[in-house]
């Protein structure tokens, strides 16, 4: 009388429907359908969007083929669909990753090139060796060479990180995101210019998860209620549990600015 249940359907084309639900003491407590008639629609309205078609024809160039796609139908009524893409010669891959609600109106599109980040990696540890190795030349070739009584050494020291400028600009990069619509950048920004400003100010000096800052937080005078609320919310919207709202959205940047605005007033 309690538990799970999955039904199966075909008709004569051979289009597939699925009831899925649940009950609990023999009461039913959700039912949810899916069919193959609405996945092809689902990818219908992607195919047909700009954003999508531009990121399609990005891999397309690269030699890539699409490989297989995958729905996730949640709770919610929110549709999860990601396409899958290899390239020809199938040592790299890709995830276009749609999301829509439970109107089934398309509220974000993301491209995803995991190698994509290792080559950026790769590239940018060439460009350092190569500073390092001018560096130490540098210094070489200026031990090399005799000095008078009157050469000056002038020596300026580093600039310190502007973590307060650098938070305010994920701000402003959160609010741009918002109004173009990619939702879950914009809440991931909000959070991300928090834990940043904080793990300067609590004198961490690097990224830590919400939840570890939320620890570090107990007992202390910021407002670690707004901040936890600031967080689940960002959560819900980037794991597609949740739709992007406005007023929610603009009270969160409310929260932050006023947060990391505490530093510029009490500062002399």
């Amino acid at each position: 009388s309690t538990g799970t249940f999955e039904i199966n359907y075909q008709d004569q084309q051979q289009r597939w429907t699925t009831l899925q639900g649940s009950l609990v003491n023999g009461t039913l407590t959700g039912v949810q359908h899916t069919s193959q008639q609405q996945n092809d629609q689902l990818l219908e309205k992607l195919e047909s969007d700009e954003l999508f078609q531009e990121y399609e024809d990005s891999l397309t160039r690269d030699g890539f083929v699409r490989d297989a796609l995958e729905f996730d139908h949640q709770d919610g009524g929110t549709t999860t669909l990601s396409l899958q893409y290899t390239s020809e010669s199938h040592d790299d891959d890709a995830i276009i990753t749609a999301v829509f609600d439970e109107d089934d109106n398309l509220v974000g599109v993301e491209l995803e090139r995991p190698h994509e980040y290792l080559n950026l990696l790769v590239l940018f540890a060439v460009i350092l060796c190569g500073i390092v190795g001018y560096l130490l030349y540098r210094r070489f070739r200026t031990n090399k060479t005799p000095s008078s009584s009157s050469d000056v050494v002038s020596y300026k020291e580093p600039e310190e990180f502007d973590y307060v400028a650098a938070s305010g600009d994920l701000i402003q990069q959160a609010k741009i995101d918002f109004k173009r619509e990619q939702y879950k950048d914009a809440y991931g920004k909000v959070a991300q210019s928090i834990r940043l400003y904080l793990s300067y100010e609590l004198g961490l000096r690097e990224e830590i998860t919400n939840e570890d800052m939320l620890l570090r937080l107990d007992g202390t005078a910021y407002p670690v209620e707004q901040i936890s609320e600031c967080f689940r919310h960002s959560s819900l919207v980037e794991f597609a549990k949740s739709q992007a709202d406005k007023t929610e959205f603009d009270e969160m940047v409310e929260m932050a600015t006023r947060l990391i605005k505490q530093t510029t007033d009490e500062s002399p």
